[in-house]
């Protein structure tokens, strides 16, 4: 082992306010080193100091952790999980953007957590029918309008009927249903009945 990964031991044993900034600082720089850096038997401890030591972050290191975890793919997945369930103010980055959250993980995110984190993932890029559907399913008016303005996700025909019968009472989400692309005629067709003069342009 070398004398960095030493260090970051010793660091993560001092277990002060300052070592854990200091550590958060520089831990990183083992995930998102190019490949090779760390052999098996490090990234195994790594993950291990990693994942203990965030549930002991304050609420701002543990913002700046996920900030720089959210665009790699060589995260610990534990950990990623962790930080897509914390704080929203955490939250945000890992679940817009990181790609090592599954389906399911994110589903669980939209049934137990709170609205501003169904947010974010109802603006995540490239979300599946399954999330799309969980989202309708769970979320709120806003949620869903969110949902329908994010061009990348999809969304199940029965979902988009579900919705479009649903824009009759919510005219929040006539607009949005109509700009997209995925929107079926035939379904775009039965909107005309009560959207907007403005809006019977658009069909």
């Amino acid at each position: 082992m070398d004398r960095d990964m030493q260090s970051l031991i010793d660091l993560a044993r001092e277990g002060t306010a300052r070592s854990r900034a200091v550590l958060a600082d520089n831990i990183l720089d083992f995930f998102i080193a190019p490949e090779g850096r760390l052999n098996d038997q490090e990234r195994a401890i790594m993950d291990d100091i990693l994942t203990n030591l965030v549930h002991q972050m304050e609420l701002s290191l543990r913002r700046a952790l996920s900030e720089k975890l959210a665009d790699t793919r060589s995260a610990p997945p534990s950990l990623i999980t962790f930080l897509a369930q914390d704080d929203v103010s955490v939250a945000r980055p890992i679940l817009l953007k990181s790609r090592l959250l599954r389906d399911e993980q994110l589903i669980e995110v939209i049934k137990h957590r709170t609205k501003e984190h169904q947010l974010c993932i109802a603006m995540r890029r490239n979300i599946s029918e399954l999330v799309s559907s969980s989202l309708i399913s769970h979320g709120d008016e806003d949620v869903i309008e969110s949902l329908l303005q994010n061009d990348s996700a999809a969304i199940s025909q029965d979902a988009m009927a579900y919705l479009v019968a649903e824009s009759r009472q919510f005219s929040q989400f006539q607009e949005p249903l109509l700009a997209r692309g995925d929107l079926p005629a035939s379904l775009a067709h039965r909107m005309f009945w009560w959207v907007s003069a403005a809006l019977r342009n658009k069909i």
